[in-house]
C-alpha cells in the first residue's frame, strides 16, 4: 500500500520503518532534509548511511532550510553521516548481511545513541545499494535485519531506492517483499 502525500513518516519518538522509491534524487533530498531537520532542531540524533554525493547535498539542504550543516551539534541534536558502501563492507560476509556484524555495527550504534537519552531519526540507502548491485535478496535480508533493530529499539527509519532499480525480473520479484517489509511506503 503506497501512503498518500500528506502522510508522512513520523518523527521519533516513535518507532517506525517507512521506504521512498523515488524517481527524483531532489525530491528525495527534500524529503529527508525536512524528517532530519525536524527532528535535530528539537534536540533529537540523525544517523544518515549513504554514498558522499547525497550526504553532501543533505548537508546543503539541512542548511539552507534548516540553517544546520554538518557536523550538527550544540543547540540541536546530533547527525551522524556515514558512507553506506563502508558501512555495508563491515556487515556483509560472501555478499550476505550477517546479523551479528550488523548488530554490532548498526545496532550498537544506535543503542549507544539511545543510552545516552537521544531519540533517533535515521536515514539509510544501503538496501538501495544492494539493489543496484543485483543484490535483491540479501536487501530484502537488510530489511529484515532493520526491522528486528526497530523489535529492540525505538526509533524512525526512512530507507530510500531509486525507482528505476525494479525494471527488470529480479527487481519486480523483490519489489512487493521489500514493501512489506515497511510501515509505508512512498513514491517521489
Amino acid at each position: 500500500m503506497i501512503a498518500s502525500p500528506e502522510s508522512k513518516c513520523q518523527e521519533p519518538p516513535a518507532s517506525s520503518h517507512c521506504v521512498y522509491f523515488y524517481e527524483d534524487a531532489d525530491l528525495l533530498v527534500d524529503e529527508v532534509a525536512r524528517y532530519l531537520g525536524a527532528a535535530l532542531t528539537r534536540g533529537h540524533t540523525g544517523i544518515v548511511i549513504a554514498r558522499d554525493s547525497f550526504r553532501s547535498r543533505l548537508s546543503l539542504e539541512l542548511n539552507l532550510k534548516h540553517r544546520l550543516a554538518e557536523p550538527v551539534a550544540n543547540q540541536y541534536g546530533t547527525l551522524i553521516a556515514l558512507d553506506a558502501q563502508e558501512t555495508l563492507d563491515k556487515f556483509m560476509v560472501a555478499g550476505w548481511p550477517h546479523q551479528g556484524k550488523f548488530d554490532r555495527v548498526v545496532g550498537d550504534l544506535v543503542k549507544r545513541c539511545i543510552s545516552r537519552g537521544e531519540e533517533i531519526a535515521a536515514y539509510g540507502e544501503m538496501v538501495g545499494l544492494l539493489c543496484e548491485q543485483g543484490q535483491f535478496d540479501a536487501a530484502v535480508r537488510l530489511e529484515k535485519l532493520w526491522n528486528d533493530l526497530l523489535g529492540k529499539r525505538r526509533f524512525s527509519l526512512i530507507c530510500g531506492y531509486p525507482a528505476g532499480l525494479f525494471t527488470s525480473p529480479a527487481g519486480r520479484a523483490s519489489y512487493k517483499h521489500l514493501c512489506d517489509a515497511h510501515h509505508k511506503v512512498f513514491q517521489v
